[in-house]
């Protein structure tokens, strides 16, 4: 979320760094974010970023971070949520599941499985979904959704249903691997599937410096393996051809 606020920053508010320094990060080292062309303008308009967590002591901890660095301060050039919640596909109002209550940032204790093996006292957390959230907050677009919940992002995905009519990018996890997970009995092509109907271009992202097409070029291997990540850009956004171009085979492709 602060990666991507730093990424509309006119103003060098929004680090990365500074952040990651002060939430102890996570396993990778910090993206490198360039500095965002001038824009004038005369509009208000400031970027906003959510962050769904559903571990208690994970949001405590983000949020004494906001609060640490300024970034919760009145009149900042971006605004940063820290919402306590669970992701999930469908939700009711009041609507709540127990999640574990696991250490600050450990990553094993989703909704698809419980503790990886460990075993964790288990809270009840608010259940509420991407379609939720956009309304509840009165956004009127999303135009980047960010998706790692651990075997659950095909629910998190299908929870966002409206929102991802105007989505620009999305980016998120697949770990077909994890036993019981939404993932272990979803498949990729599924997704990709169901967000080319919602007109958006699916790829693999690596660290080869390549995004291969899985909405053109499917290929029945893509189910196989463990984790790996997606992106996906709408067709005819200006953020289409930048991906699109690393793909190989691509009209727009490089060498």
């Amino acid at each position: 979320s602060v990666a991507w606020l730093q990424r509309f920053d006119q103003h060098h508010f929004w680090n990365i760094g500074a952040w990651i320094r002060n939430t102890g990060g996570g396993f990778c080292p910090a993206p490198k974010v360039a500095d965002p062309p001038k824009v004038h303008s005369d509009t208000t308009e400031v970027p906003v970023a959510v962050c769904v967590e559903a571990v208690p002591k994970t949001v405590t901890h983000l949020k004494n971070a906001r609060a640490k660095l300024g970034y919760d301060s009145e009149g900042a050039p971006g605004i940063l949520h820290i919402v306590h919640a669970a992701a999930v596909e469908k939700s009711s109002p009041g609507q709540t599941i127990p999640f574990s209550d696991a250490p600050v940032g450990f990553e094993g204790a989703g909704v698809s499985f419980m503790g990886n093996g460990r075993k964790f006292a288990q809270v009840d957390v608010p259940a509420k979904s991407v379609d939720d959230l956009v309304e509840e907050y009165k956004f009127p677009r999303v135009d980047v959704l960010i998706v790692d919940t651990e075997g659950h992002d095909p629910a998190v995905l299908f929870g966002a249903s409206k929102t991802l009519e105007s989505t620009r990018y999305v980016q998120f996890e697949v770990h077909r691997d994890i036993v019981n997970s939404v993932w272990a009995n979803t498949t990729l092509f599924s997704v990709v599937q169901y967000l080319s109907n919602k007109g958006m271009d699916c790829y693999l992202a690596g660290n080869n410096g390549k995004t291969p097409s899985l909405t053109r070029c499917w290929m029945p291997e893509n189910e196989q393996g463990g984790m790996k990540n997606v992106v996906c850009v709408k067709r005819g956004d200006k953020w289409w051809p930048v991906l699109e171009k690393y793909s190989p085979g691509s009209h727009l492709g490089v060498e």
